[in-house]
């Protein structure tokens, strides 16, 4: 039995003694003193007190009922390993749709761009360094060269006119590489000088697109503040057509009718106050003619009935005439309004017209900047393209002169060759810096790569600045707003695959063991009129929140929830009436069994031994049910909360059987279970 299970009876069986107590003590004095035949029936005669089940057949069902939500099949996170940075612009909000590859949102790259610059200008620095040590080794080279010459020039007189041929062509050689080495550096510097204004052309260029935008914005707005004007202006001049028609047209009948109920009113008033007035006269002259008097009378008569009908006119024509002029001042507030309207709109027109004004201006001096900066990258690339030409001419000479190098070298060899051990020792000092400049060539790049390596990095970063849809799906979140810093890696979107559904909901310890995957499950929602099938498809084998670093948990002061997360999938057919979000009713069926011969779990008992038996019941020469002490040993199937599944050879369908005392509290009994009297005693607890 589960420990919820065990502390529901206990609360039941508290509750039951609590009563019981609570009989006792209300009677003061008094013993209560149960007796099955009160005073008729001996103790032998007694009807034994015991409750009694019977043994059905049923289908049976354990189910575990949870309440879980609606959600996405899958969902993926935006965001971006950029920090610190603007967003210039955000492309989607919640509700909307995006397929995979679209923009959701470009963040501010002027930062990276001036870094990316300043990390090309790095890039030039070192390429140039290179180009100078290179140059270098080249010098203390030619200078090991220069050194033997001289100490073979002074050894081997006979070798002069060799070795002076051959100074002259390493002379004509270096003058070639200096020219060439200038010509190089006027080449790098053109190259700079063309990157600058292909640099300053682009930046010019987005200036020119920027004005051209604010301009056709400012445009759209003054042409809106226009219509606006225009449109009070219409209706200005409705406003006054109607008051003008309708003071002409109802006000106008309303007022004529109004007057005329008024002197009408006024006539049979006076009329009425006359024949009052010949009615008094008559009725005090006692020589008046009894014919006159019942004459002035029906004139009286006809006179209020008629004061009356034109008293009802009136009320009913001062009704209207109030009715049609409240209208009328209607129409008058509207004409006032729509005018106070028409001024601000005429003012705010205005503003739109000088701020295009204003727009116009910066978009011609940012075509006119343009204009100007191609100008000069034009220059600049004309430049380039002599400096080139010139340094291809230069790099010829130098090749040449190298090659006479050569030519002399192999004169000075055969004259110095009486001076073997002179040539030895110089052709070492060469070999090391030969050596030298060899290794210097080898080491060419060297200095280069980590600010090439930068380079590429902002170059990765400018194209993670645009931020695109990683999948197809629903925007359900945004995390960020335009125009604001974007840092720490936060959320852009949440993108959801809603194409179809599942159910994620927790189960707690006491149930996690009992449920396993692929179990079927039935689904409820209010959108939904019938229930839907599921399946069980994830059972976390972990509690919620238990997946975090030991020293997270220490951090945080807080342990692990002990609910278990799982998953549910859903047969297609419903999509329609599902939403993200929604609140759903589950209910996982862990086990069944169909016909099943079943009892209140409350019947099964343990005997000594550990086995599971339920107690028969018999009936007395009386035909009561009483307790036989006839043992069944039964095996559990399923089980509910309520009723279990019992499983035995001797059991049958109808059976009757003991339902045992929850409680030995206020009772004894016999051997054979009958109960006895009991005796509460008496007195005031």
């Amino acid at each position: 039995m589960k420990f919820k299970e065990i502390l529901l009876k206990k609360k039941t069986r508290l509750i039951a003694i609590t009563i019981a107590i609570l009989m006792a003590t209300v009677t003061v004095g008094t013993a209560c003193i149960i007796n099955i035949n009160k005073a008729k029936a001996s103790a032998a005669d007694m009807i034994p007190m015991v409750e009694i089940a019977e043994v059905t057949r049923q289908d049976i069902k354990k189910t575990i009922s949870l309440n879980g939500t609606i959600a996405a099949l899958d969902s993926q996170s935006v965001a971006s390993e950029l920090t610190g940075v603007k967003i210039n612009s955000l492309k989607v909000r919640v509700g909307d749709r995006v397929k995979e590859g679209d923009v959701i949102a470009v963040l501010d790259t002027t930062s990276i761009e001036k870094s990316l610059a300043q990390a090309k200008e790095a890039l030039e620095i070192a390429k140039k360094k290179d180009s100078l040590e290179l140059a270098t080794a080249q010098r203390n080279y030619d200078a090991a060269v220069e050194t033997a010459r001289i100490q073979i020039e002074r050894a081997q007189r006979e070798a002069e006119k060799a070795d002076k041929a051959y100074n002259d062509a390493v002379t004509e050689a270096g003058t070639a590489d200096a020219q060439n080495s200038g010509a190089v550096n006027d080449v790098n510097e053109k190259t700079a000088e063309a990157s600058g204004a292909q640099d300053a052309v682009n930046n010019a260029a987005s200036n020119a697109e920027n004005s051209e935008s604010k301009l056709a914005n400012a445009k759209q707005a003054y042409d809106d503040a226009n219509r606006t004007a225009t449109e009070y202006e219409s209706t200005i001049s409705t406003l006054k057509t109607d008051y003008e028609a309708y003071t002409k047209g109802d006000f106008a009948t309303a007022s004529n009718r109004f007057n005329q109920a008024s002197d009408a009113l006024n006539s049979a008033n006076n009329a009425l106050k006359s024949a009052e007035e010949k009615k008094t006269a008559l009725d005090g002259n006692p020589d008046a003619n009894p014919e006159d008097v019942v004459k002035a009378q029906e004139e009286l008569d006809k006179a209020k009935a008629a004061a009356q009908t034109a008293q009802g006119v009136y009320e009913e024509a001062q009704s209207n005439f109030n009715n049609a002029k409240e209208k009328l001042n209607g129409i008058q507030n509207s004409i006032t309004q729509a005018e106070e309207d028409y001024k601000k709109a005429v003012k705010a027109a205005e503003k739109k017209e000088k701020k295009v004004d204003k727009a116009q201006k910066e978009s011609d001096n940012a075509k006119k900047d343009l204009e100007s900066k191609q100008q000069a990258l034009e220059n600049a690339q004309t430049n380039l393209s002599d400096a080139k030409s010139k340094q291809a001419e230069t790099e010829s000479d130098a090749k040449t002169a190298k090659e006479t190098i050569k030519t002399a070298k192999d004169s000075a060899e055969k004259a110095k060759e009486e001076a073997e051990d002179q040539k030895r020792e110089n052709d070492k000092s060469v070999a090391d810096s030969k050596d030298s400049y060899s290794e210097t060539q080898l080491g060419q790049g060297s200095n280069t790569v980590q600010a090439q390596q930068e380079v590429d990095k902002y170059e990765q970063d400018l194209e993670k600045a645009t931020i695109i849809a990683p999948c197809d799906g629903l925007v359900t979140a945004v995390g960020v707003k335009e125009g604001g810093i974007y840092d720490n890696g936060n959320e852009i979107a949440l993108i959801q695959n809603d194409s179809g559904y599942k159910v994620t909901a927790t189960v707690d310890q006491y149930d996690i063991c009992d449920i396993k995957e692929g179990m079927k499950v039935k689904i409820k929602t209010d959108s939904v009129d019938e229930e839907m099938d599921g399946t069980l498809t994830f059972v976390s084998p972990i509690p919620q929140g238990a997946a975090q670093s030991g020293s997270e948990q220490a951090g945080s002061g807080q342990g692990a929830s002990g609910d278990y997360p799982i998953e549910v999938s859903i047969k297609s057919g419903m999509e329609d009436r599902l939403r993200i979000g929604m609140t759903a009713k589950i209910t996982i069926l862990e086990e069944e069994s169909d016909n099943a011969l079943t009892v209140p779990d409350n019947c099964v008992q343990t005997a000594e031994d550990g086995s599971l038996y339920i107690e028969k019941a018999g009936t007395d020469e009386n035909g009561n049910l009483v307790a036989t002490g006839e043992r069944i040993v039964v095996t559990y199937g399923v089980k509910t909360d309520y009723y279990v599944e019992i499983k035995g050879v001797e059991i049958e369908e109808g059976m009757s059987i003991i339902v045992p005392s929850s409680d030995d509290f206020g009772s004894t009994g016999d051997e054979t279970g009958n109960l006895e009297a009991i005796d509460f005693g008496s007195g005031v607890e």
